[in-house]
């Protein structure tokens, strides 16, 4: 298995149709993602499989029964056609240190925010992050702070092995110089903006 990118927190795939990508992930895997939890404020829920050292894959999509939500959908839920990583996370030691690393760099990631969401077991957890896009592309991380609340890292059942994290980048100098900057790393190869993350389980691996 591949070493994860320092700081890793969790990789988001988001699904035009989640209980359709849920049951593409474990045919092809053998793992059936867990049920994460909603989120009000984004009009999205998630699916979850940890990746057992204290890192973690979500999968998120629009939540059908939050039919008050109005507007554009966090994690470009809205536009893609298939399942496809768009973001990954990363928990620095300081999100204010790290995000001014960024903008010395040459990325603005934006102010951290509050965020919480209820575990189906009424669980409330609760963090603060940067605007998960604010740099576009979804190669360069967003950052997380836990706040003390225990990551889904630790608590949900599935398990999935992470085999790769990579991605390309029109211009891979830059993305490189603000990861390093973040205190972080990824292979970041010359094309089109893309994020690519190859999931393992008992019975196969699967690219999104």
């Amino acid at each position: 298995m591949s070493t994860a990118p320092r700081h890793l927190d969790h990789i988001v795939v988001a699904a035009p149709d989640l209980e359709d990508a849920v049951r593409r992930i474990e045919t092809a895997t053998g793992v059936r993602l867990e049920q994460g939890g909603v989120h009000p404020r984004f009009g999205t829920k998630n699916y979850l499989a940890t990746f057992g050292d204290g890192t973690y894959f979500e999968l998120i999509g629009a939540d059908p029964e939050n039919t008050e939500f109005s507007g554009e959908r966090a994690f470009r839920v809205d536009e893609v056609t298939e399942p496809r990583a768009v973001a990954w996370a990363i928990e620095p030691e300081s999100i204010e240190a790290a995000t001014a690393a960024a903008r010395q760099a040459g990325a603005d990631l934006g102010a951290p925010f509050p965020g919480s969401r209820r575990n189906p077991d009424g669980t409330l957890l609760q963090w603060r992050l940067t605007p998960p896009l604010a740099e576009p592309s979804g190669v360069i991380p967003f950052l997380l702070d836990w706040e003390g609340s225990t990551s889904p890292a630790f608590t949900v059942q599935p398990r999935l092995s992470l085999v790769h994290l990579q991605a390309t980048h029109p211009d891979p100098d830059y993305a490189r110089a603000v990861l390093a900057a973040l205190g972080t790393d990824l292979a970041v190869g010359e094309g089109p903006e893309r994020l690519t993350v190859t999931i393992e389980g008992p019975t196969g691996r699967l690219a999104l």
